[in-house]
């Protein structure tokens, strides 16, 4: 709770200005970055919480940055990423899964800016986001071969940025609520997908 409101307190001096050209300085920005994701879609069967699909991989977030006039920015961050998958579910590993989306930041500190090299920063935002589990069949003659297993929904997610090893890096954790469940999964109580990730910078 006191992050969230560190945070706000960053945010909200800036949206007190009154139009856009008094908001920002005009300027875009590009950062990239790239890292490591850790994931699990989770639900409640009956009263017991179940995690349904634990997932790991590596993303690619390119940064688009409208820095503000007074300090911070907002962003607009898509992201793709690739990895493995064991299925409870489905009763299998190793499944090879990708996670696409796209959110907004309201960024302070460092990263926020390709000319802030401050020594900590914080952002939050929201978005939405589609993962899928691509599942293949080769066995059963009569089901499709390609089972692809996909959750669509929201993401809110928070983080902050430091150095680590003289590299700036953002650790973040995300909740996506889900919206849309295939209809395998439907009977499940899947609720949404956590996942937390650590981004480098190439700044």
């Amino acid at each position: 709770m006191l992050f969230f409101l560190l945070v706000l307190g960053f945010g909200t001096p800036v949206w007190s200005q009154r139009s856009s050209s008094e908001l920002f300085n005009g300027e875009r920005e590009w950062l990239h970055e790239y890292g490591y994701s850790l994931g699990a879609v989770v639900g409640s069967y009956g009263a017991a919480p179940m995690v349904y699909h634990l997932s790991q991989g590596i993303l690619y977030t390119p940064r688009l940055i409208f820095p503000f006039k007074n300090s911070g920015s907002l962003d607009v961050v898509p992201h793709v990423g690739v990895g493995l998958t064991s299925s409870l579910l489905l009763g299998r590993s190793n499944l090879i899964s990708t996670d696409v989306g796209a959110s907004v930041h309201v960024n302070a500190g460092l990263g926020s800016t390709l000319s802030n090299t401050g020594s900590f920063g914080a952002f939050y935002g929201l978005g939405f986001q589609s993962y899928t589990i691509h599942v293949f069949d080769f066995l059963n003659p009569g089901n499709p071969v390609y089972q692809p297993q996909t959750y669509v929904g929201p993401v809110a997610d928070a983080g902050i940025r430091f150095f680590l090893y003289g590299s700036p890096v953002a650790l973040t954790i995300q909740y996506a609520p889900t919206i849309y469940v295939p209809a395998s999964a439907r009977n499940y109580g899947i609720q949404g997908m956590a996942s937390a990730r650590l981004m480098y910078g190439l700044y």
